[in-house]
């Protein structure tokens, strides 16, 4: 912990303030569950659209910018919501990090290797709290399925991202989403390695075949991968956004397969087929939010509560980046 960290948790009352860098319509999600929270106080809101900053922030009674640097440098805050495009990222984490913020970052956190290596240096030296936004971990079923698949052997996992086209016109750019693996499926990619393990290699094929037509868009519209895990087990992940009109869970479905019986998991719950094989106890589990958690992780200086923080973030990011690459070459890249 450094000595602007451990002043500032000996000052944090039961009150905390919390500045937003971004202030789009996944923030704003952000920012309701947060508003929610006991103590937690909403003081600045950061985004590139003026209007927007200043619209958002009179509903949350903080100070709107339209620089980053300008609320890092003028806002006494305990912790800051990142909530930006995957290209955008770096800088922000870097510069909060040297004020000793706690910090959120919404998914993905980097769109390349190099932010990967630049940031984490950061952290570590601040000895900050972090929390990257992948929240189906702390779902109930997600936590039993993992209690589930505890010292059993995985055979094969499939898992699906099978949805539309954003709307967000950054999204259809490679250069700045990364593509549906990175910015969207990196949910499911998080999923699987939360309840099988680290993936260690990415064979990717990616094919544009009926979404050529919208404007500015130069992603691919389908994209498969083969994947290995470290434990062994072998896998597939798929995506799509090809599926506007439906057709699709518009969301992560995972089947995990074992000797003589499968997991499903998706935002609808999870089953274990054939019945009789299996159990699942939600029982220890109680509803929450990752915004609750991270709330109070920082009220408590403590952040053992958090199920994805920064390092961990960073591993379901590489598999994104790293099935990119392979894409890219042709070839398998391992992790």
């Amino acid at each position: 912990m450094t000595i602007i960290q451990k002043e500032r948790t000996e000052n944090m009352s039961d009150n905390i303030k919390i500045g937003f860098i971004g202030a789009g319509g996944n923030a704003r999600g952000h920012m309701q569950r947060v508003n929610a929270v006991d103590g937690a106080n909403i003081a600045a809101i950061c985004d590139l659209d003026a209007a927007r900053a200043e619209e958002t922030a009179k509903e949350y009674g903080a100070t709107p910018y339209t620089d980053f640097r300008d609320l890092l440098d003028h806002e006494p805050l305990d912790a800051v919501y990142i909530s930006i495009p995957p290209n955008a990222h770096g800088e922000v984490e870097v510069l909060s990090a040297r004020k000793g913020l706690h910090l959120f970052i919404e998914k993905p956190v980097a769109l390349d290797r190099q932010t990967i290596d630049r940031v984490p240096p950061e952290i570590e030296k601040a000895g900050i709290i972090t929390c990257v936004g992948y929240q189906l971990r702390y779902w109930p079923t997600a936590l039993a399925a993992r209690d589930f698949l505890s010292g059993k052997t995985v055979g094969m996992v499939q898992a699906r991202y099978w949805g539309g086209t954003p709307m967000n016109p950054w999204w259809r750019v490679m250069g700045v989403s990364g593509g549906q693996i990175v910015e969207q499926a990196t949910h499911g990619v998080d999923m699987v390695r939360f309840l099988v393990g680290d993936i260690n290699t990415v064979y990717a094929r990616y094919a544009r075949r009926g979404m050529g037509d919208l404007e500015n868009l130069d992603i691919p519209d389908v994209y498969s991968l083969a994947v290995e895990f470290a434990n062994g087990a072998v896998g597939t992940i798929s995506s799509t956004c090809l599926l506007n009109t439906g057709g699709g869970s518009g969301g992560s479905d995972i089947d995990i397969i074992l000797r003589d019986c499968l997991l499903h998991w998706n935002a609808a719950g999870a089953q274990i087929v054939p019945e009789g094989t299996g159990t699942l106890n939600t029982c220890p589990y109680g509803e929450t939010t990752i915004d609750a958690v991270f709330v109070d992780a920082v009220k408590a200086g403590n952040g053992s509560a958090i199920l994805s923080d920064y390092f961990d973030g960073v591993k379901s990011a590489l598999v994104g980046i790293a099935a990119n690459e392979s894409a890219r070459s042709g070839a398998p890249v391992r992790l």
